[in-house]
């Protein structure tokens, strides 16, 4: 959900600029295009794009805590089981 509410703010800010080059408001130039990106966001686009990164990056963080929570619980698993396999072969 995140993701796609990023990319949909992005391309709507990027036909808003398509059509201002159309329109001959914004010139075709690398430096007016660079200018035009980074100029003022619509207000609640940008605000929603701020929220929408904070989740992105907040579900991230946790996929990798979990991810070593489970790393680290499979691997003292397998340490027990070799240990009770051992204990078994004695």
């Amino acid at each position: 959900m995140a993701i796609y509410s990023l990319v949909s703010i992005a391309m709507d800010r990027a036909w808003q600029i398509v059509e201002k080059i159309q329109l001959g408001e914004i010139s075709p130039d690398i430096s007016a295009l660079t200018e035009a990106v980074l100029s003022d966001s619509i207000g609640s686009q940008a605000s929603a794009g701020n929220t929408f990164t904070l989740i992105l990056v907040a579900t991230w963080l946790i996929g990798i805590a979990d991810a070593y929570r489970v790393s680290r619980a499979q691997a003292a698993g397998t340490a027990s089981a070799v240990t009770a396999k051992n204990q078994i072969e004695q």
